[in-house]
């Protein structure tokens, strides 16, 4: 009972670091209320983007996958560092065509520029318009690499 009001008040009053496994393991769950509301708290920490990079887009867990392409997309990164990032996320968004993580690996395309892989980015946004989960998400990335 103590431990559970300690970490209810470390909640409260923001003693708590969320880390990039406290989103992998609700990515896994599929708590995505607190994958949201917690990636931007994240994403500042270049630590999370190297292994949203290297691990969880290439997971066997398809909701890592999604996860770590929405973090990369989420994030503040150089254009420069992007540069070398643009192929991995083409890789799973090729993987991923279909489902989630494809998506939000064309949502970080199209956020951070998608330079040679326009046409596959615009293709897959137009796929997920008519989404009812993302098609919004979709339509406003659309309207961002008109």
């Amino acid at each position: 009972m103590f431990r559970k009001i300690i970490k209810f008040l470390s909640k409260v009053i923001g003693m708590s670091r969320v880390t990039y496994d406290d989103l992998r393991i609700a990515a896994e769950k599929e708590d995505w209320d607190f994958v949201d509301a917690n990636i931007p708290k994240v994403v500042a920490r270049k630590d999370a983007i190297d292994w949203a990079l290297h691990e969880a887009i290439k997971s066997a867990n398809v909701n890592v996958r999604d996860l770590g392409a929405s973090m990369i997309g989420k994030a503040r990164i150089s254009s420069e560092a992007f540069t070398k990032m643009r192929p991995s996320l083409f890789g799973l968004l090729e993987r991923d065509a279909d489902n989630y993580a494809g998506f939000r690996a064309a949502c970080a395309l199209a956020e951070h520029g998608p330079d040679k892989y326009l046409s596959d980015v615009r293709k897959t946004l137009q796929r997920f318009s008519k989404d009812k989960d993302v098609g919004g998400i979709a339509r406003e990335y659309l309207q961002k690499i008109s």
